[in-house]
């Protein structure tokens, strides 16, 4: 592999060859470190269309604290802790989606900064009670800010044993090697139709969520919740926002996971499909292979 020299300079023009010099190698570097060696990896992305990025994420405390247009994280998650995995998409239009997706995105991660030394029970309420706190934020902060609301799906997990929350409709999947299978549950005017046969909803409505962070204090955030699940190792677990489940199939979907070489290369190719088929939305995966 040829490494290209880097020198000091003085000019304008030897400095920013310096820069590209330097981006060149962090490139490298990013590519080496994690790639092979983490089992876990989020990337947002603002997509094709979109002006500005609402989505956000949660790994190993990583969060897209800038609200940056394209934003990653790598992460390798020892089997001997609970860690909390997230993905928020928000809603409200320019800068009120992003920072309600954000504002959650930092409830929960202070939520999990006090995992260490808890028992299930307790950190599944921790979880529970960062819902109705980030719920509580947004709320005070749309009065003042004009600050939309987020989905905001949860997953705790530790070795092969996982658990979901979820608000909204970002979706959780867990991959197996012969199956990918929706784990969350859309919380949505369509979804309530099919549920409980109610009709005439128009056609152009059924996209709206019926739950969400956000949500106005005298409606109740109904949390879904799932029970304790046993994975097995070389299962998949992908959190995304509908900038990648409306465009990409999950035949697509299980076949791109499958074809990676490591959760960040799955993640990376899952964005990428999303934008080949359009792209229209932000785009958000977290993929955790386990072990």
């Amino acid at each position: 592999m040829f490494f290209p020299t880097i020198f000091l300079s003085k000019t304008k023009e030897e400095r920013r060859m310096n820069e590209q010099g330097r981006g060149f190698f962090s490139a490298i570097k990013e590519a080496l470190i994690g790639s092979s060696s983490c089992n876990a990896a989020a990337l947002s992305d603002v997509g094709c269309v979109r002006d500005n990025n609402e989505d956000n994420f949660l790994l190993h405390g990583s969060i897209n604290d800038s609200s940056s247009s394209h934003a990653h994280a790598n992460a390798d998650l020892s089997p001997d802790e609970w860690h909390c995995l997230g993905l928020f998409d928000g809603m409200g239009g320019i800068a009120g989606g992003e920072i309600a997706s954000k504002e959650t995105a930092q409830v929960f991660r202070a939520s999990a900064d006090q995992f260490p030394g808890k028992s299930p029970s307790e950190i599944q309420e921790l979880t529970r009670q960062a819902f109705s706190k980030a719920n509580e934020q947004i709320n005070a902060a749309r009065s003042a800010n004009k600050v939309g609301g987020t989905t905001a799906t949860i997953a705790l997990l530790r070795d092969k044993t996982l658990k979901l929350f979820h608000v909204g409709d970002s979706r959780a999947y867990l991959i197996t090697r012969h199956s990918i299978q929706q784990l969350s549950e859309d919380q949505t005017l369509a979804q309530m139709e099919a549920q409980m046969n109610v009709k005439n909803i128009p056609e152009e409505d059924k996209h709206k969520l019926t739950c969400f962070v956000g949500m106005d204090s005298r409606y109740k955030m109904t949390i879904f919740e799932t029970d304790l699940l046993q994975v097995k190792s070389g299962n998949y677990l992908l959190l995304c926002s509908d900038g990648l489940s409306d465009l990409c199939t999950n035949k697509e979907i299980f076949k791109i996971v499958h074809a990676a070489a490591t959760p960040a290369a799955g993640a990376q190719a899952l964005v990428k499909q999303a934008k080949q088929n359009g792209g229209y939305d932000n785009v958000t995966v977290v993929l955790h292979q386990f072990h």
